[in-house]
């Protein structure tokens, strides 16, 4: 495994700390947007709130040098990927209803669900923690 250099950890840090925020206004704004419907929203909600505090918890880590903030950051980014995709999949699958017919209206708004930018944003990450953990035996 290749050393966590000062510079490294800082830029990870401070990367996963945006993404940490980007989750946590998210999961705000959905509160904010089904203020009616909030039950149906706290799954979603959660997720959001979930994805901020792994992504703030590597973050916290990164910027004491502790190797462990890796692990944080590569969490976040496995469900961020996971939820980048289901959202994908649900834009898919209205498409494929509107389609058929099933559906009066598609909204390619839908695609850009803020899940779904995050994700795209979380991909620069992959790289650096690919680089990092390259010697790791799984």
């Amino acid at each position: 495994m290749k050393e966590l250099s000062k510079t490294m950890a800082a830029r990870m840090g401070y990367y996963s700390l945006l993404l940490g925020i980007g989750y946590a206004a998210s999961g705000l704004l959905q509160v904010a947007e089904n203020q009616g419907a909030l039950l149906g929203a706290l799954p979603a909600i959660g997720v959001m709130l979930v994805l901020s505090a792994t992504y703030l918890m590597g973050s916290k880590a990164l910027f004491a040098r502790r190797r462990d903030g890796l692990s944080f950051v590569l969490g976040g980014m496995l469900l961020s990927g996971t939820v980048g995709v289901l959202y994908l999949i649900m834009t898919g699958a209205d498409g494929l209803l509107y389609l058929l017919g099933e559906a009066e209206d598609f909204s390619l708004m839908a695609f850009a669900s803020p899940a779904t930018v995050l994700m795209f944003f979380a991909l620069p990450l992959l790289k650096i923690t690919r680089r990092l953990t390259s010697g790791v035996v799984w």
